[in-house]
């Protein structure tokens, strides 16, 4: 809709601003399960937009990686689905390392005396 001073009205309802960009991203299926590959299309403080094959399966709240050794990740939720994409709200900014089988990159914590193991 354009009004008479040439304004557009917008669908647009996100408080911040997003950053468009492609980058891989990887969600976690739970324990023993591998990642499920996904496309990081736009980013923002509070949330962000991913590709994946079947958005309609992600469940309600997931941990998404943005690094495939799971060092940097948030736990989302999903706020939006449909044409191939899922928009996601940050809900906590730290979420634990990935439990990924092989050969996905699962970190494997040190023993607690730091030992190494021989």
């Amino acid at each position: 809709m354009t009004f008479a001073n040439g304004g557009v009205m917008s669908n647009e309802r996100r408080s911040e601003s997003r950053r468009s960009l492609e980058r891989r991203c990887w969600l976690d299926q739970g324990p023993d399960q591998p990642p499920l590959e996904c496309s990081l299309v736009n980013v923002s403080k509070s949330g962000a937009g991913v590709k994946c094959k079947e958005p309609d399966r992600l469940p309600d709240e997931f941990n998404l990686y943005l690094t495939l050794d799971g060092k940097v990740g948030r736990k989302c939720k999903v706020i939006r689905r449909g044409d191939g994409e899922a928009g996601l709200r940050f809900i906590r900014w730290r979420v634990p390392l990935p439990r990924w089988p092989a050969p996905w990159g699962s970190i494997q914590e040190p023993p607690p005396d730091n030992r190494v193991p021989e």
